[in-house]
């Protein structure tokens, strides 16, 4: 029996293991707890007023990064406020139902945007401005 906690918000795919779901918002938490410059003591603490009984214990963030457990639809929506993303973002969602080559494009594209948001700002302009480049050079139509 498949014991995959329920998140009305957030489509989890159903390819992926409950375990490979936990290690997966694992990453991702504890990667933007990183980017942000934060402990598990300091996302607790911000992620607290988000929470309806003004509570988010430093525990509850270590079962998260060590993969042990998954927060409710509460607890995710205060991470992800904190945390200045989408509960998406940290949850890996349902991939696109359609074989569109584009649809795939795009969850690619969703993906590296996703990344972006997660690094410094200068290194994000260093980024987009190499892509830039690279697009510019290649988009059709483009004459260069």
């Amino acid at each position: 029996m498949d014991k995959r906690p329920a998140h009305p918000e957030v489509d989890i795919p159903s390819t992926m293991s409950p375990e490979a779901v936990r290690q997966e918002f694992a990453r991702r938490l504890q990667r933007m707890m990183i980017a942000k410059g934060w402990n598990q003591s300091e996302l607790a603490r911000r992620a607290a007023p988000y929470m309806p009984d003004k509570a988010m214990v430093r525990d509850s963030i270590s079962k998260y990064i060590r993969a042990r457990s998954l927060p409710g639809p509460l607890a995710l929506t205060a991470l992800s406020k904190a945390l200045g993303c989408q509960p998406d973002d940290l949850l890996p969602v349902r991939p696109a139902k359609t074989g569109n080559p584009i649809d795939r494009e795009i969850e690619t594209l969703d993906a590296v945007c996703r990344a972006l948001n997660s690094v410094q700002p200068e290194e994000r302009s260093r980024i987009l401005g190499y892509m830039k480049s690279k697009f510019s050079a290649e988009w059709p139509g483009n004459r260069h």
